[in-house]
């Protein structure tokens, strides 16, 4: 079934997150509000082509709940939503398929919620709880490459990454809790010296040669390597959970609103008459960015934002 654009899905349903492909094509995933009143995991994943809302039959659920999702090049082009107990869906490019990251002798054994994924060089690469990261080789291949970062078997410590992101396979970086920041440099995980020890959820390696980590409490960092400074925020408190670079420059999420880097201080976005009750996440490609939100998606092209749903 198809049903053209309109504002009739946030009554029934709310936005988890998404990714934008191209500036006509994009792809959302989506719960039940009664559903998850129920206490049912779930998630649907829904196409937005050019207008035009694709959307599957009831039976089309995913029994698992989308904590993240991105756009790979390698082996084919393609979404890839990810659950929080490493259930993959892929879709696009005339495929769609589930896959697994492997747990047990072959994976990173009870070690965790995952909890973000990313795209470096076109290959997906997903981070969670107790520093665990994976890489994926192929279709249905994914492997885990923790080598450094991997806590001491007797370790209590509650710690993990939030979020991934990569200039190069030699040069990733991911953050998480305690303000911790790694950086994979093709062989293994070195930890570097972070200015903070609040949870960090968001990266971006930037088209301006600098990573950006964000956080709770408005934390917002910049750095690369081993040197990292924490660009002090005059207005900006609430927790920050998406960082997206688009048209040269940097913006930020919070459920409050979406801000703009201006002169090292976030400044909020005017939507203009397409106000937003919430935001959350950002996703830029292609000429746009979206800004998705559980009863929001609008879309800016640099000059106008533009409500999707």
């Amino acid at each position: 079934m198809e049903t053209s654009l309109a504002k009739q899905w946030t009554h029934l349903f709310s936005y988890v997150t998404g990714v934008v492909r191209y500036n006509d094509l994009a792809y959302v995933a989506s719960v039940s509000d009664e559903m998850r009143n129920n206490r049912i995991t779930h998630s649907y994943v829904t196409e937005w082509d050019a207008g035009t809302w694709r959307v599957g039959d009831d039976d089309d659920a995913l029994p698992w709940d989308v904590v993240s999702a991105i756009v790979v090049q390698e082996p084919l082009e393609q979404a890839l939503f990810l659950g929080s107990r490493g259930q993959v869906l892929m879709l696009g490019s005339g495929d769609t398929h589930e896959e697994q990251l492997p747990d047990g002798e072959d994976g990173i054994e009870g070690r965790g919620d995952v909890r973000g994924v990313c795209t470096v060089d076109g290959i997906a690469y997903a981070c969670g709880m107790n520093r665990k990261v994976y890489k994926r080789h192929d279709e249905n291949d994914w492997r885990a490459m923790d080598a450094g970062a991997r806590p001491p078997a007797e370790s209590e410590e509650v710690v993990g990454f939030e979020a991934i992101a990569g200039f190069s396979s030699k040069e990733i970086y991911a953050a998480g809790w305690n303000g911790e920041i790694w950086e994979f440099g093709g062989k293994k995980w070195v930890q570097r010296d972070s200015p903070t020890n609040l949870i960090l959820t968001a990266i971006c390696c930037a088209e301006d040669d600098n990573v950006y980590i964000a956080g709770q409490g408005g934390t917002l960092l910049r750095g690369r390597n081993a040197n990292w400074e924490v660009l002090e925020q005059d207005a900006v408190e609430e927790d920050l959970w998406s960082l997206a670079w688009f048209d040269g420059e940097l913006y930020a999420s919070s459920n409050l609103g979406v801000y703009k880097l201006v002169n090292d201080q976030l400044t909020l976005v005017d939507f203009g008459d397409e106000q937003s009750a919430s935001c959350f996440h950002l996703s830029a490609a292609d000429g746009v960015l979206w800004s998705i939100s559980a009863k929001d998606i609008l879309a800016f092209d640099g000059q106008t934002w533009t409500r999707i749903d």
